[in-house]
């Protein structure tokens, strides 16, 4: 904790999966949280179901949208008294293949950017001004990042990467630390849902070093080592959360 003031997170994509495992375990450890979303209702029932760990904030936004985000981001500054110490930029959603039209794989390119590299660039982006001194950036990418098959999701999320290289030396000489978390298949999540079948489903887990699929609690515990204060001397980092798949791709 930073002194006697409770450590504030804002976590997007919070409603579910990754970002509500997130929230939970940071919740247990005293932080306040901010989770922003897309669907009200979703959001509404995580806080709901969380509300006896602590204090829980909801905003409901379009984050690939600036005008909305700037109207969210003020709910937050009132929030925490303007002071914000650690950004979750959770939020992103999958890529739909595209047809043979060059006008198909337009769309669902900047689609791909729109929901998994603008999400997260203007939500930090915009709560920048608010980070406190040992402020934490954590940015959820993908295994898909850094391997094939990965598409315009994959690409839209390696973005990330190079992006948060710049945050990272323009934010430490504040204290401020900006780091990369790759997850590989992650179960109970939107991205995989229930639409995997069990044959891909055993692909996934046998890629896997350790025979099992990854939990949103796996991701969680990782994003509060790398949120805490003492946390300050790691930075620039990409941390691959896949059971160490990406050695055996298939």
């Amino acid at each position: 904790m930073s002194g006697t003031r409770p450590r504030t997170a804002v976590i997007s994509g919070g409603g579910t999966g990754i970002g509500r495992a997130v929230a939970e375990t940071l919740l247990r450890d005293g932080y306040h949280v901010a989770l922003l979303g897309r669907r009200n209702d979703v959001l509404a029932d995580a806080a709901a179901a969380m509300a006896h760990l602590g204090i829980v904030h909801t905003h409901a936004v379009d984050l690939s949208d600036p005008g909305m985000v700037e109207k969210s981001l003020l709910r937050v500054a009132d929030d925490f008294a303007g002071c914000v110490d650690v950004v979750v930029a959770n939020a992103g959603r999958g890529a739909a293949r595209p047809s043979d039209y060059l006008a198909s794989h337009h769309a669902t390119w900047m689609d791909a950017l729109a929901g998994n590299t603008m999400t997260s660039v203007l939500l930090v982006t915009g709560l920048r001004p608010l980070l406190s001194s040992s402020g934490r950036i954590i940015l959820v990418s993908s295994a898909a990042a850094s391997g094939p098959g990965g598409a315009a999701y994959g690409a839209a999320k390696a973005a990330l990467h190079g992006w948060m290289f710049d945050l990272a030396a323009e934010l430490g000489p504040q204290g401020i630390t900006c780091n990369v978390v790759a997850p590989g298949f992650i179960d109970d999540t939107d991205l995989f849902g229930g639409g995997l079948g069990e044959e891909r489903r055993a692909d996934f887990v046998n890629r896997t070093l350790v025979k099992r699929a990854g939990q949103p609690f796996d991701v969680a515990e990782c994003v509060r080592w790398l949120a805490a204060p003492e946390t300050g001397y790691v930075t620039a980092q990409v941390i691959g959360i896949d059971g160490g798949a990406l050695i055996n791709p298939g």
